[in-house]
């Protein structure tokens, strides 16, 4: 399909050219990597690319585990010397490490990952940082000091738009703990779960309703063998020294045989759990109501002994997302129920945290300034929800991204663009009447799950 390229640009682009093979597969390819961040009020003519683009060497393949088969494919990024004159792409924050996410291959708004992102960014806590960019994906070895870069190639290469975020990794700009890659100690690491691989140090065995977990970061080749059994040791060893164990044991022996648990036992708990972590990570969850929530796409960091929620990560099947999610039986694009009831749905922590009644006033305290607009400033009405996503939608439209991506990538969703708007809708109706909800029921909840009383807590 012939894409209408414009005579200027006001929206960043990337051009990737394959250096070794003809195309870019599930296995690390070199790339050089032309970039302009090209902004909406300074556009820059097809004729005046050449002369803006910035070069810098890196690395790709496809990722994804869903996403990895579908025509409209997102792939990491390694970029592998340090920029001197500027940030990629003119992102705030430096680093080597990303992802361009495919941006509407499941999600067709493509705004539900930027919604996530903001939220947690709102209250205060890391979440990957992020720009649209239009990516150019060239014949393998093109040589653009020879090649006259006009509208007709750009067409004949034009790729889609494109998500740029940051990928989870210890870095300053990023998650920002004394962690030294050099010198690793058991002392920090990022875990995740539910992505069984070689590659990582797999924590088990297992509690009771957890999916694979593993060590993140550091990469299972770098770590020495006897970190690797402290690793272990921290995350389930067999006492209540391990983090998971006091949740595995309360569980089994108390909510299992429906028996009140302990208030020691929780005492334990809350040295090595950072609740306000956990509690907002358990309040986004919720309002996302992601059918990979809590046990896929799911990080959480180690800080010494202390295990931290977040950050968040590829929402897109979320927020009722009836044109991907419509088919599963458990009603996740339902703007009622709670995400964490769903059978199978949460590791045990979250099951055991909830009857602390000292984490349900957590999340209720987080709750109330949400609603309050303290935190994102007015999170929970329709006009903050109403502003990001028309100003969002505005810019693709605008600058013509979404026109030219729904030329490339055709489908029900987007062609024509009137079905499109029609997503955007349904996202925000499902937003409202899901904030609307949850304000309405969780005080009674909390009391349910453990007996806290939100109205004495005022």
């Amino acid at each position: 399909m012939s894409i209408k390229i414009p005579s200027s640009f006001s929206n960043p682009i990337v051009l990737v050219i394959p250096k070794n093979h003809s195309s870019i597969t599930t296995t690390d390819t070199k790339v050089s990597i032309y970039f302009a961040d090209i902004q909406e009020n300074a556009p820059v003519k097809i004729s005046d690319l050449e002369s803006i683009l910035i070069n810098v060497p890196g690395k790709m393949h496809v990722r994804g585990d869903a996403t990895a088969s579908m025509p409209k494919k997102q792939y990491a990024v390694k970029l592998t010397k340090k920029l001197k004159d500027g940030y990629f792409l003119g992102m705030k924050k430096g680093g080597k490490h990303w992802v361009f996410n495919d941006c509407g291959a499941v999600d067709y708004t493509l705004l539900r990952n930027t919604f996530a992102f903001t939220q947690q960014q709102g209250m205060g806590q890391y979440a990957p940082a992020f720009k649209f960019f239009e990516m150019f994906i060239l014949p393998e070895g093109t040589d653009l000091a020879t090649t006259t870069i006009d509208a007709t190639f750009l067409a004949n290469n034009y790729h889609g738009l494109y998500l740029n975020f940051e990928k989870i990794r210890f870095e300053k700009s990023r998650i920002d703990l004394p962690y030294d890659k050099k010198n690793i100690t058991s002392d920090y690491a990022i875990i995740q779960l539910n992505q069984s691989s070689d590659k990582y140090l797999q924590l088990t065995p297992n509690p009771p309703l957890t999916a694979n977990v593993e060590v993140y970061e550091p990469k299972l080749k770098d770590i020495p063998s006897d970190v690797q059994t402290k690793f272990k040791n921290w995350f389930y060893n067999g006492s209540d020294a391990g983090w998971a164990e006091p949740f595995a044991n309360a569980y089994s022996n108390y909510i299992v045989p429906n028996k009140p648990i302990p208030s020691a036992l929780f005492d334990s708990i809350q040295t090595t759990t950072d609740y306000t972590s956990f509690a907002t990570y358990f309040l986004l969850n919720e309002i996302a109501k992601d059918p990979d929530g809590y046990h896929k796409s799911t990080f959480m960091v180690k800080n010494k002994a202390v295990c931290q929620a977040g950050p968040l990560w590829d929402k897109n099947k979320s927020y009722g997302n009836t044109a991907s999610c419509s088919g599963y039986p458990q009603g996740y694009v339902k703007p009622s129920g709670w995400l964490f009831s769903i059978a199978g749905q949460s590791p045990v922590w979250w099951i055991v945290l909830l009857k602390d009644p000292n984490f349900c006033k957590e999340i209720w305290k987080l709750w109330t300034s949400i609603v309050a607009g303290i935190i994102i400033n007015p999170l929970t009405t329709p006009d903050w929800i109403t502003t990001f996503i028309d100003d969002n939608v505005a810019y693709i439209k605008n600058t013509g991204a979404l026109a030219r991506d729904s030329q490339k990538w055709p489908n029900a969703f987007n062609t024509p663009l009137s079905n499109y708007d029609i997503q955007i809708t349904d996202f925000k109706n499902y937003l409202n009447e899901r904030f609307a909800w949850i304000n309405n029921n969780l005080s009674t909840e909390l009391k349910a799950q453990s007996g806290f009383d939100s109205n004495a807590s005022r």
